[in-house]
């Protein structure tokens, strides 16, 4: 199923202050949905597929940095599963891109979760590359923290300047309440070292997250709903089966 989306938002860059300075986003979208899945690859793959043939010309020639959510390296519910990161791959591998990258910047080991979860045999059998974006060039891009005051944060470059694809499972969150597509290509595009400046209490991080969302948003969103997390996510939750993506 295809359907058209438009959405338009307007937020304060100011946490907790009245102003009449606000950005405006504009995200055409469509939206292609699968539900009652009892395969993932599967689901994920007619998914992907569907949205090829109505939008992969976007992709074409282009870098296309394939995103996988590995919060944890050691908590495989926390991270995307390796039957996505095979559809994915397998699927964008048939737009003749430029470059395929599989690429994360996790706040623990990016190569060692790769490794643990799978993901090296899909990467090599669809020749992307393997890309631990807190090692990869940067930008500084700018954040705020709980008192309203810029700090910089350093962006890896390839996330800012590829054609970008989240490949994220539904959680719960602490702060966010549920993560998906966005919250998971925005911080995960920020180096290690910066990366807990993003968490500055619930107004503030959520800002943050819309403000780098202007450079970062994916330009395809993937959402494994096959199983999500629920309870105490994103990294301590337990498994919740939806069957969609």
């Amino acid at each position: 199923m295809s359907v058209p989306i438009y959405r338009s938002r307007s937020v304060s860059p100011h946490p907790g202050k009245t102003t009449s300075k606000r950005y405006n986003f504009e995200m055409p979208a469509r939206l292609f949905f699968r539900s009652g899945l009892t395969e993932r690859y599967r689901g994920l793959r007619e998914v992907l597929e569907d949205w090829a043939q109505n939008e992969g010309q976007k992709a074409e020639g282009k870098v296309i940095l394939v995103k996988p959510n590995c919060v944890s390296a050691k908590v495989r519910l926390a991270s995307t599963h390796a039957e996505a990161v095979r559809a994915t791959l397998e699927v964008l591998s048939q737009l003749r891109p430029k470059r395929l990258i599989l690429g994360e910047g996790s706040s623990e080991d990016t190569l060692r979760a790769f490794e643990n979860f799978g993901y090296l045999f899909w990467a090599e059998k669809f020749g992307a590359e393997v890309l631990d974006l807190n090692t990869d060039e940067f930008e500084i891009r700018y954040v705020y923290n709980s008192q309203g005051q810029r700090i910089p944060v350093k962006i890896a470059k390839t996330a800012l300047y590829s054609f970008r694809v989240s490949l994220a499972k539904p959680k719960t969150h602490d702060t966010v309440i549920v993560t998906l597509g966005i919250k998971n290509l925005v911080v995960g595009a920020i180096q290690k070292p910066d990366k807990p400046k993003i968490h500055q209490g619930y107004p503030a991080t959520n800002l943050n997250i819309a403000l780098l969302a202007r450079e970062l948003a994916p330009h395809l969103s993937l959402v494994d709903g096959f199983e999500g997390m629920e309870g105490e996510g994103p990294v301590e939750g337990s498994p919740v089966f939806h069957g969609f993506a």
